[in-house]
């Protein structure tokens, strides 16, 4: 890793990454904030399964890889989330729902900064 501007950046080599998996999660995620909003459990339940789904990827993903252990962080911490959302949505606590899916989609944006 260098450090340029107080930043860490990855040196990490992604060719073999796949783009269209991280775009799902994004759709996932936007989605799931207009579910949550919308107070759909089914939908919200569903997005937040994806979420989880990609997240576990990604956590192979850059265990494999190693010298990522930033993203391998990133991708628990995100798991954790998606299952705390997953208890809001069960006790259709939507408020808190809401707040986790912003924490979620932080979450995200912390290793688009380091990775993207």
């Amino acid at each position: 890793m260098t450090i340029s501007a107080g930043v860490a950046l990855a040196e990490v080599d992604l060719s073999d990454f796949d783009d269209e998996v991280m775009r799902a999660m994004d759709f996932a995620n936007q989605d799931l904030e207009l579910s949550i909003g919308a107070k759909n459990t089914q939908t919200a339940t569903r997005d937040a399964s994806a979420l989880a789904e990609t997240y576990q990827w990604a956590d192979e993903y850059f265990t494999r890889k190693g010298g990522a252990d930033d993203a391998v962080r990133i991708a628990k911490s995100g798991r954790s989330l998606v299952t705390k959302l997953e208890a809001d949505l069960a006790r259709n606590d939507f408020e808190a729902a809401q707040q986790t899916q912003r924490d979620t989609a932080a979450n995200c944006k912390t290793c688009h900064d380091i990775y993207k």
